[in-house]
Formats: C-alpha cells, structure tokens, sequence
C-alpha cells in the first residue's frame, strides 16, 4: 500500500486545479503506486479528525441517490502514533512498518490476518528511517524495495537495464540495489531481472509499472523472485496500475498511443490478453520529455471488475469528469454531463468501489480528508466507514479475495464490503 503524507498529498491535490511543473512531474515519478491511484510513501497524514468512523451501523433515511445514512459512534484506538506504512497481497499475509518517521523501523509481519504477529530481522537495508522506504508487497509472501526508480530509469546496472522499457529516457539518480523478500521478510536478496518476456502474472501476485513515466508492466516470479516483462502489454502508454481487488481483473489507466487520450484498459487473464477503451470526448494530454503530470492519469474503481468507475481531474473545462461502466469496461457513461457531481467541492481521483457498486471518493475538506459516496457517480454524500479508523492516512489498497485493506498510525482495517471494518491491533 502507498502511503499519503500530508505534504504529498497535497501536492497532488493541488495537481486537480493547475499544472505543476514538469521537474516537480519527473521527481513524483518515483512516488507512483502500482494501483488505484497516484500516492506517496512515507510517515502518515497527520491531520485532524476527518469523519466519524463507525462501530455499530443504523441506517436512516435515504439520500437523493437513494443510499441510506450510516450512523455511529467514532472507532476506539489505543497506543502511539507508530505505523509508519502497511501492505497486503490477501488479508492474511500482513505487513506494517513501526516505527518514527526519522527512527529506525521495524518490519512486522502476520500470516493469520492479524491475530499474531513477528518481528523481522532488519538487514542494512531496511535499517533506516521509515519515511524513506519504499516497500511494496508483491505478493502474500513477496516483498520488495527500491522498486520505483529501478523501474523509471533511477538504476544504472543490469537489473535497471532489464527493467527499462521501450519508452525510458535513462537513469536519473543512484540509489541502493532493489530488495526482494520470497519469505515474508525474513531473508532478503538482490533483486534480478530478465529481459525474456513472460505469458502473464503468477496467480496472487501484482504487476509492475511506471504511472507518470513509461516502461513495460512486470510480473515477478514467486519462485524466484526474477522480474520479467509480460509479453503482451496493455495497448496504453503511461500505464498505471489500479489498487483494485485482485480478483476483479488487472486495471490500468493511461494514454491511448494513437491519440494521446485517456484511456483504459483491463485483462482477466493475467495480462496475456487486454481489451482497452479510449475516452474520445476528452482532450489530448500534454506531456514533456515523455512524462504526464499525475492529474490526467485517470483513476480507476471497482469492486467486481463489472462496475467500474473511471475519474478524470485533468479536463479542458476544469470539472472533474466521473465515468461508469456497468458491463466490466465494454461501455461507459458519462454521469456528470451538466457540470460539477453534487455534493463534493474537490475530487482529486482518489477513492474505491465498495461490494454493492457505489463510488467512494476521498478529497479535501479545508485541510481535512473526507469520504463521500455516491452509488450512481453523480449526486455524492457524506459516508461513514463503519468500524474504519477515525481519522484519513491511506486510502484502501485491494487485496484477494475481494478485501481492502486501510490504515491510521495506530491500527489497521479490513473490509470485505468498503463500508464495514475489522480493527487490527499490532502489539
């Protein structure tokens, strides 16, 4: 799971109202996530209560979009602000970062969703302050570190040279030698890469991908930890990956090559095959030296992979413009024709689906981070996240098995719906 920090997030939700500069572009690059979303790793947002997250749920009257009220009290959290970052692959396998953003921080990790959990061995690589870690979890049992610039060009020996795509413009910086785990961060190698493409993504695993640069997807070898390019790309370019549940089919977003439009695409095969769709009523996406500011990457949401919501911010009139598919992607429609949704002032592109089809958006508040939902991608309400934690630092990463997987400093949340949440204590 990406992390937001406050400063971060900011940044890209200044991004929805103007055009940042193509450097500031360049070095958010390594902060691309490879789902759902553009967000930044490192300590945790630190802002103020930003909704009521909910133990028992009563539902009261409806809305204008006929979704009912849920009401209740805020969820109860106990401890030190610690959990610096957390990641999933199955809401089983769990991973957490404690620690402080300028302190050491120590790995834990759980196999049985949470109930126990074991400190890992801290090798010279992860023994550094959490801010500036980027792990990702690859799989239930495979982790990873030093990804983003390995695979936008930050790397200068063989693996960055088997992990460059077609459209990298070549290393920027040097950093550490990417880090992969095959057991669950107990022992730790150099990560490797081969330039033999691959049929499709091992089952439970996740692709690789640049977001606002351009390169190849990537699938990792569960055996042996070797990266390697798929061999059928998704017809885009500037391909992000969605944070959907895994069992809803790959998702990315980017451009269409021939007309430089947003667009999307979906494979439910591994990546072996991918049908795409190209949103031909919007504008041409600028871009500079190959790279696209994060705000015409479109955000992609869905629960099932049949709904699925689409978000642009990036538009030639400055409104946010909400697609919705009801077929898996086949067609899409567009819900806000007439101006502005209702009931949202800034839609920044992130959010999430939630198992009975409605849209989740997450956006400013003043300073504060909101949730609002709406179940035709249009008129927007206020939502409480029942049993969630009470204030925003992440949004939901999808997991196996139809599971999110959300965050605050002092606890993790699962849910199997979007709406509802399992609190998860580390010790």
């Amino acid at each position: 799971m990406r992390d937001l920090d406050f400063r971060g997030v900011l940044e890209d939700v200044t991004d929805a109202t103007q055009q940042p500069e193509f450097g500031i572009v360049r070095r958010r690059t390594a902060r691309m996530r490879t789902r759902r979303r553009v967000l930044a790793s490192g300590g945790a947002l630190a802002v103020a209560a930003v909704l009521a997250a909910a133990g028992g749920v009563a539902v009261t009257g409806g809305g204008g979009d006929g979704l009912p009220e849920l009401v209740g009290s805020p969820a109860t959290e106990t401890g030190p602000q610690r959990i610096q970052w957390a990641g999933a692959a199955d809401a089983d396998h769990l991973y957490a970062l404690v620690g402080c953003p300028t302190c050491d921080a120590t790995l834990m990790a759980s196999s049985d969703g949470g109930q126990t959990w074991q400190p890992r061995p801290t090798d010279q690589w992860l023994a550094k302050p959490a801010a500036m870690l980027d792990l990702y979890v690859l799989g239930p049992e495979i982790l990873a570190y030093g990804l983003p610039e390995a695979l936008t060009g930050g790397q200068s020996d063989a693996v960055t040279d088997g992990l460059r795509g077609k459209g990298n413009d070549g290393p920027t910086q040097s950093r550490e030698t990417p880090r992969i785990s095959l057991d669950a961060g107990r022992t730790w190698k150099t990560l490797s890469a081969s330039e033999e493409p691959v049929a499709a993504a091992p089952d439970g695993t996740r692709l690789l991908g640049c977001g606002l640069g351009s390169c190849d997807l990537h699938a990792v070898d569960p055996a042996t930890g070797v990266l390697a390019p798929l061999a059928t790309q998704p017809p885009l370019t500037h391909a992000d990956i969605a944070g959907v549940p895994l069992d809803a089919g790959l998702w990315v977003s980017g451009l269409d090559p021939a007309s430089g439009k947003p667009a999307v695409a979906v494979s439910r095969d591994g990546g072996k095959s991918w049908r795409s769709h190209v949103f031909t009523d919007e504008a041409v996406v600028p871009q500079d030296r190959g790279l696209v500011a994060g705000k015409y990457i479109t955000a992609v949401a869905t629960y099932d992979g049949r709904t699925v919501y689409a978000t642009l911010t990036g538009t030639h009139d400055g409104i946010p413009h909400l697609y919705r598919s009801a077929d898996g992607g086949r067609t899409w429609r567009r819900t806000n024709p007439d101006g502005p949704p209702s009931g949202v002032e800034t839609v920044t592109g992130l959010g999430y689906a939630t198992a009975d089809g409605a849209h989740v958006t997450i956006f400013t508040e003043g300073n504060t981070f909101v949730l609002r939902v709406s179940t035709n991608g249009r008129d927007y309400r206020p939502l409480v996240a029942a049993g969630g934690p009470p204030t925003i630092s992440v949004p939901p990463d999808g997991l196996a098995g139809g599971q999110y997987l959300m965050r605050s400093e002092r606890a993790l949340y699962l849910s199997g719906d979007g709406r509802t949440w399992r609190q998860v204590t580390l010790p």
